[in-house]
């Protein structure tokens, strides 16, 4: 027997069912495209192409989402994030760049502080799920249907829910404001002179 069916024979023989192994193939082939996306977004130098990278590993994640049966969650992952942040960020891309073909090149020591944050938020995740006592068995699973759901965000947590809306108005006025054009600048440089 060769080495690529004895593999297979244990995957076969491991799973529950022809089901188990249909599973156990869409989980590998989402996390390894939310990887390879994520990996995109971190390493490519053009915008567009970093906001094409992003959206595949959205899609990926929605699809980790259904595939564990969070399908209220994967929905709004996919509408929400893949669906209008996205949108809005390549349209801001488009609207304010010179060019779609923008690409920007990080200094030393930007990618030298981000490489040190990613290393210390690596070692501390590292370090709680290697020191975290994990429960043996699963509890049941608390109704997670869509009304459920918004009796959670219109009840117990009605507070962040808003607070949380708010600072997203804030954000985007910021960014309108950010984005204006120049006009006073330049009115002020003609008093000037």
């Amino acid at each position: 027997m060769t080495e690529s069916t004895g593999w297979t024979m244990t995957l076969l023989a491991s799973a529950q069912g022809g089901a188990g192994v249909a599973e156990s193939l869409c989980f590998w082939v989402l996390a390894i495209g939310a990887l390879a996306g994520a990996v995109g977004v971190v390493i490519s130098k053009e915008i567009i192409r970093t906001a094409m990278c992003l959206l595949a590993t959205l899609v990926a994640m929605a699809g980790l989402y259904f595939l564990l049966g969070g399908y209220f969650l994967g929905a709004v992952q996919l509408i929400v994030y893949a669906g209008g942040t996205l949108v809005l960020i390549v349209f801001g891309v488009m609207l304010t760049a010179r060019s779609p073909k923008v690409s920007f090149e990080p200094r030393w020591f930007e990618m030298a502080a981000g490489a040190v944050i990613c290393a210390v938020l690596l070692a501390t995740l590292l370090h709680v799920v290697l020191r975290t006592a994990w429960p043996g068995e699963v509890g049941a699973v608390p109704d997670a249907t869509v009304a459920a759901i918004g009796q959670q965000f219109l009840g117990d947590y009605l507070v962040p829910f808003e607070a949380a809306s708010i600072l997203l108005l804030v954000v985007m006025i910021g960014a309108a404001f950010l984005a204006r054009p120049v006009r006073r600048d330049r009115r002020r440089s003609r008093r000037n002179v």
